[in-house]
């Protein structure tokens, strides 16, 4: 995801929520995070947060990193102890 593509987002974010409002340093660590998303896969998830929620998302409710993902990921890292 581009700058311009999580500026677009947290102005959406901003528009919908209106007593949010985005700091500088909030717009690095977006970006900092998002870089390596889909901003559609994003998006989407924002819409359906807009939809459900009154309150604006965090990045974690937006990340297309999932619990499931993350935990195959780090059992790949590492093997079972064998028993002695």
């Amino acid at each position: 995801m581009t700058k311009k593509e999580v500026l677009k987002i947290l102005v959406l974010i901003e528009t919908v929520y209106s007593y949010c409002m985005t700091k500088d340093e909030t717009v690095s660590y977006w970006f900092q995070y998002c870089s390596e998303m889909e901003f559609d896969k994003v998006m989407a998830k924002l819409l359906v947060h807009i939809r459900k929620s009154p309150y604006p998302p965090s990045i974690s409710e937006l990340t297309e990193f999932t619990s499931e993902n993350t935990k195959q990921a780090w059992i790949s890292e590492y093997t079972p102890k064998k028993s002695v």
